[in-house]
């Protein structure tokens, strides 16, 4: 059992310049999109210089 496990959400996380471009590993649905709002709020209070976060999870891709 992976849960806890960064690798068991993710399949890949990648810093470009400014933008962090995140691909979870299963589509969670509706939870795809709550997870990366958290993310994006958890983040966005450390990182201040984080310009944006990218889903490109699924067909579309989505701005944090």
């Amino acid at each position: 059992m992976d849960e806890g496990q960064l690798g068991a959400i993710f399949q890949s996380v990648q810093l470009a310049d400014a933008t962090l471009v995140v691909k979870l590993k299963r589509a969670y649905g509706q939870g795809n999109e709550i997870l990366m709002e958290r993310l994006s709020r958890y983040l966005r209070v450390r990182i201040p210089q984080l310009g944006e976060i990218r889903d490109d999870s699924g067909d579309d891709c989505y701005i944090y």
